[in-house]
């Protein structure tokens, strides 16, 4: 099932980012001059900026968009504006163009592994190979090939870079070639799929790099605009990079609830009367031992699951087995309804449970009853510390644990 809201989340700033960088690109010419002046070390603040950060989180998909970014960027407003032979243009922008949606449409199926890793290097090479190869062909191969042989070549990558197999209707309103402007659909659909099933923020990012990029090969001689639209596409990768750093430092990798650190940063804010809830999964050291951690992964994933739907309330993990439900605004006897409704969610759904031999076919597959049990403490007037409701929340959660589990107790 789509999560429309997290796939909101994840297009909003990067998609964002592009179309504010296309309404600025609309008025630069009623902007004061130093606007324009300004706008190319944007770019590079976002580009070059962005690559030790990027290094930093070890996202080094990121660092390689990036330096891809910064290689457009110098083609389209130093080499460009400053080359007098059309010919050696026109195979720029063709090549480069056509190559961008395929290199960014590759770092989505990748997975960060260092830059400075043997991975790393090779992408380097990678890199660095098909400039290398692209300014042969432009220069019609140096002094390594005669004139004639060079200019045979020059013409096959022209003739491939800007073949037109399709009615003319499909490109007349760009100067995208059309093999370009296929490859940049193609990649387009493909990262929203992987946004939309995969919920992933990388393939958004990309998304907005190949949007701005893609967009600054049609400002090509206005230099302003060209680096508005690639300061987007590098602030698309920087936004990614705050938001997994963001998640990286308040939100549980497993269980994808908040984490302890965010319950505590949460905790600052809370003012007047509120109450905690400690919860625990019970006999859950069972369940890790009698059916492995991967089992004891999945029961903590479905107990996140359910306590996160609680009425008023919101759900951090605390540690290992323990939740805490946070209730701002609310007392004892208004939280404990909500408490014992999701208690009983809990309980309610069996969970499955299927184990494999050494051979990988399934022997058994059962169903069992997962339950938790829950303390409740309320902030009392005169009470500031947040720590010592927790230790009164915690106290409870032992005499719900004392009762028979499976049970809310108010301290």
């Amino acid at each position: 099932m789509v999560n429309a809201a997290a796939v909101g989340r994840l297009l909003a700033v990067p998609l964002g980012l592009f179309a504010a960088a296309a309404l600025a690109g609309l008025f630069m010419n009623t902007l004061p001059p130093s606007a324009g002046e300004v706008a190319p070390y944007a770019a590079w603040a976002a580009l070059a900026g962005g690559m030790p950060l990027a290094e930093r989180f070890r996202r080094s998909r990121a660092v390689f968009v990036l330096l891809l970014g910064c290689g457009v960027f110098l083609l389209l407003y130093n080499v460009l504006p400053a080359l007098g032979d059309a010919t050696r243009v026109r195979l720029w922008y063709g090549i480069v163009l056509t190559l961008l949606p395929c290199n960014l449409l590759l770092f989505a199926f990748l997975e960060d592994r260092g830059v400075f890793s043997r991975w790393g290097m090779g992408m380097l090479a990678w890199l660095l190979g098909q400039f290398m190869t692209a300014a042969f062909i432009v220069r019609g191969g140096g002094v390594l090939l005669a004139t004639s042989l060079g200019r045979t070549m020059q013409r096959a990558v022209e003739g491939w870079v800007y073949a037109s197999p399709l009615p003319g209707w499909f490109d007349s309103w760009t100067p995208l070639t059309q093999p370009a402007l296929l490859l940049v659909l193609l990649a387009a659909v493909v990262l929203v799929v992987r946004v939309v099933r995969l919920e992933d923020g990388f393939s958004a990012s990309l998304l907005g790099t190949l949007l701005s990029l893609t967009a600054a090969f049609h400002a090509v001689g206005n230099g302003p605009v060209v680096s508005l639209f690639v300061a987007a596409a590098g602030a698309a990768q920087l936004t990614a990079l705050f938001r997994d750093s963001y998640s990286m430092a308040f939100v549980d990798e497993l269980t994808e609830v908040p984490s302890r650190r965010a319950l505590m940063a949460d905790a600052k804010k809370l003012g007047g009367s509120y109450c905690v809830a400690m919860a625990d999964v019970d006999h859950f050291k069972a369940f890790n031992d009698t059916y492995g951690h991967d089992v004891g992964d999945d029961v903590l994933r479905m107990v996140a699951a359910r306590l996160a739907g609680v009425d008023g309330g919101k759900v951090y993990r605390y540690g290992g087995e323990e939740f805490t439900i946070l209730f701002p605004r609310l007392g004892k006897a208004e939280a404990r309804p909500h408490l014992e409704a999701v208690r009983e969610a809990v309980a309610a759904i069996p969970f499955r449970i299927r184990t494999r031999n050494k051979s990988a076919k399934v022997v058994r597959d059962k169903s069992v009853t997962v339950t938790v049990s829950i303390g409740l403490a309320q902030r009392e007037d005169g009470e500031d510390d947040f720590e010592s409701v927790l230790k009164k929340a915690d106290k409870a959660l032992y005499k719900a644990k004392k009762a028979g589990r499976n049970k809310v107790a108010l301290l």
